[in-house]
């Protein structure tokens, strides 16, 4: 935000040896992992690849090594950049933040923590303290899809989808995306194409036009409007076909 010039705070705190936020664990039937664990540590988590592959596999699409180095999962969430991929994943996996103040915690689902261009839930006084997936997502089905100029770039469109199969039909359908007008979100109608039916390749070529025809997308100097609709319909049934493995 003090590069894109978008804020000019009077004081910065460095919170980066508050060794509480930097940790990863399991608590009850979720993965906790404090705003100020480091990309690379993610990435590089064993157990993570293990149990939440899709979030390992958006890692490998996520900035290069030096920020991947320095950078934390916690930042990138606050930056609330749209084109980030992140977000979306967190979304895609039902995931929760706790945002901490002088008044207490409080959760805030991933669906509802992104408000605006750069904008979260989280208010003045307050802070990211981490973000808590349910180790059941780690057992759906996945598909994950970007476009972007180089792998490492932030993506012009970027679908992460989740699913189970049950009887040889989807069930809790999860599509987020991240590259759209001022926030990653959810397409309910994308979901609702998909929940109770048997994944075929036309299911997939039918959700992909939803998505290009439903998604709040909006086009800037690198991409149109018109290829970003393109984007959600091919990376759609790309994420689908990844998702039925």
């Amino acid at each position: 935000m003090l590069n894109l010039r978008l804020a000019a705070p009077g004081k910065l705190i460095d919170i980066s040896g508050i060794r509480a936020l930097a940790s990863i664990g399991v608590e009850g039937e979720h993965l906790r992992i404090g705003s100020m664990v480091r990309h690379v540590d993610v990435f590089e988590s064993e157990y993570l690849a293990d149990h939440l592959p899709l979030l390992r596999e958006a890692y490998s699409h996520v900035a290069h090594a030096s920020v991947r180095n320095r950078g934390t999962l916690g930042g990138n969430v606050c930056h609330a950049d749209p084109a980030s991929e992140l977000p979306a994943v967190l979304q895609a996996l039902d995931a929760t933040m706790t945002i901490g103040g002088e008044s207490g915690e409080r959760i805030v689902p991933a669906d509802d923590f992104f408000v605006g261009l750069f904008e979260t839930a989280v208010k003045e006084g307050e802070m990211l303290l981490d973000i808590a997936i349910p180790l059941a997502a780690g057992e759906k089905a996945w598909g994950f899809c970007e476009a972007a100029t180089r792998r490492g770039d932030f993506a012009y469109l970027a679908v992460a989808i989740t699913a189970e199969f049950e009887g040889g039909t989807l069930r809790d359908v999860r599509a987020a995306y991240a590259g759209l007008a001022d926030r990653p979100m959810r397409c309910a109608e994308v979901e609702a194409v998909l929940e109770g039916k048997a994944l075929t390749p036309e299911l997939a070529a039918e959700a992909g036009g939803v998505a290009s025809d439903t998604l709040e997308l909006s086009g800037d100097a690198i991409v149109s409007v018109e290829h970003r609709m393109d984007l959600a319909k091919c990376l759609t049934a790309r994420a689908l076909d990844m998702l039925a493995g």
